[in-house]
């Protein structure tokens, strides 16, 4: 990008902004959320129908196909949300097409170039790369979708058992299952309509007015409220001065918006968000928890990692984290988290991470910079596997590795998605550990496979072992740095019936089976 475009660009911006500024500060906010709502509704797989009977539009935007020209993409509409808190309301302008597609069709328009005048102030030769990193944040976890049962059954493996349970039911005055139970009723409720009103009954599936009003509210903010909320959110993760597109969503946070006086009226313009507060945001409500709470959760994604390999390739033998002693070399260490034997020999060494993404980690123009510390945890990640494999090639350890054996590091979230330069950054400063650790030789630095948990499910879930373990041999070749784990997996076969997810979450939700069944007597009429 010359300079004098992006100079110009900078001119322009401010302007572009004013002006959809003005427009989403002319509308009435409830309308709105209603209006945004319909959009979502009715370019679902299957439309909704009471989103098809509230607003006008032509026939051609009732679609979910992605390349449509009417296709308004969730992502889009979240922004345009955002933007709304930010501008607050103008009294002295009003909207009248607050039932219109074309509205929010003429505003998606507006931050479409919006974000396009504001990308030539700050993309040059040397960004552009980064710039998919942060394009994929923005957009995967919504073309993958929120409400699946793997992601649910995962996230309240880690987040809603066990200690963490406790700490949630201590902290909160609510245990993790009726948060998640509510969750899940007002997921449904606003999958169909778009207005729910207080006091809410759940009694049918068990709930008192008093916890479903509880759980709620940690959903829920007053709409009063969103514009000094959002601002506040821009400050606490250092995001005011980052691009329309990479800013961070208060929706994330509270996904239910409630307007009226007294806020007794409920609405969710993404309803899908819910079950991402649910699910992956219950880690933010035991932050409260401090270390001791992390550490949980750290195990809680160990066991699951190695319960998962061990269910689904039944061919392996899947060994735990152990300790070992390094005579003359100090104090005892552990070894990685898995180890994957094949027929007797180590096949595969796993360190999994569960530290949990950042906002500047997905967004910040340099993340290595901006989320150092985290970045650090992965790169010790890869230190400790290297470090195991110097062990067992001195005989330390009780295994004995090949050159076939595989390295991974797993995340709980896709922290280097398309992204060659970060997992290159990693890795540097793996090198630099490993130059302060005495026996690590260059032979001891395997080529690392990064791998967040879903990607690594869904190769699982589509290969047997013999494939699984093929993809991984092409994975570590520099080919295929910075691809996803799917997608290596494709240039081999991609012919393969994919498994079922192998874990049913009534093992550990006891309401799930109960909603099941609610749910089908619901649908005979019963």
């Amino acid at each position: 990008m010359s300079r004098l475009k992006a100079e110009l660009a900078r001119k322009k911006f401010p302007k572009l902004k004013a002006n959809i500024g003005e427009v989403l500060s002319a509308a009435d906010p409830e309308s709105f959320c209603q209006l945004v709502w319909a959009v979502w509704g009715l370019q679902q797989s299957e439309p909704v129908r009471r989103a098809a009977e509230i607003i006008s539009y032509p026939v051609e935007a009732m679609t979910n196909a992605i390349d449509s020209r009417w296709a308004i993409q969730p992502w889009e509409i979240e922004t345009l949300m955002n933007l709304h808190f930010e501008a607050g309301r103008d009294l002295r302008r009003r909207l009248d097409s607050h039932d219109q597609f074309g509205l929010i069709g003429e505003l998606c328009n507006r931050l479409r170039k919006l974000e396009d005048v504001e990308s030539a102030t700050y993309l040059d030769e040397t960004s552009v790369l980064m710039e998919l990193h942060r394009i994929a944040h923005r957009q995967f976890s919504w073309q993958r979708g929120f409400v699946n049962r793997a992601d649910f059954y995962r996230y309240f493996y880690l987040y809603g058992i066990g200690n963490c349970a406790a700490f949630f039911d201590d902290y909160y005055g609510l245990s993790v299952e009726q948060f998640t139970k509510a969750g899940f009723a007002l997921l449904a409720l606003f999958s169909q309509r778009p207005l729910a009103t207080k006091p809410l009954d759940f009694s049918a599936i068990g709930l008192n007015k008093a916890t479903a009003e509880r759980a709620a509210s940690l959903m829920t903010i007053s709409h009063a409220e969103t514009g000094d909320a959002f601002q506040a959110l821009l400050k606490n993760l250092d995001a005011e001065m980052q691009p329309i597109a990479y800013r961070p969503s208060l929706l994330r946070r509270k996904p239910i918006i409630a307007y009226g006086r007294h806020g007794t009226n409920l609405r969710a313009p993404l309803p899908p968000l819910i079950m991402l507060r649910v699910s992956g945001g219950m880690y933010y409500d035991l932050q409260p928890g401090g270390g001791a709470i992390r550490d949980e959760v750290a195990r809680q994604f160990e066991n699951y990692v190695r319960r998962f390999i061990a269910t689904v390739m039944p061919r392996f033998n899947v060994e735990g984290e152990y300790r070992y002693n390094r005579p003359g070399l100090g104090t005892p260490v552990d070894s990685p988290d898995a180890i994957v034997l094949d027929r007797g020999r180590v096949a595969a060494v796993i360190e999994c991470k569960a530290t949990k993404l950042t906002f500047s980690a997905q967004y910040a123009g340099d993340p290595a910079v901006a989320a150092s510390d985290k970045y650090d945890e992965l790169a010790k990640g890869v230190f400790q596997l290297w470090r195991f494999f110097s062990h067992c090639r001195r005989g330390l350890t009780r295994h004995q590795i090949d050159d076939a054996t595989h390295a991974l590091l797993l995340t709980v979230d896709s922290w280097l998605s398309m992204s060659r330069n970060l997992q290159v950054h990693v890795l540097d400063r793996a090198k630099v550990k490993a130059k302060n650790e005495p026996g690590i030789e260059l032979q001891d630095q395997k080529p690392i496979i990064f791998a967040s948990i879903q990607y690594f499910e869904r190769v699982l879930l589509q290969a047997d072992e013999d494939l699984f373990l093929g993809t991984l041999a092409i994975a570590r070749t520099e080919k295929f740095t910075g691809w996803l784990l799917p997608d290596i997996k494709k240039e081999l076969r991609d012919d393969v019936e994919e498994k079922p997810y192998p874990f049913d979450p009534g093992e550990i939700i006891p309401w799930w089976d109960e909603l099941n069944v609610e749910s089908r007597r619901a649908q005979k009429g019963v």
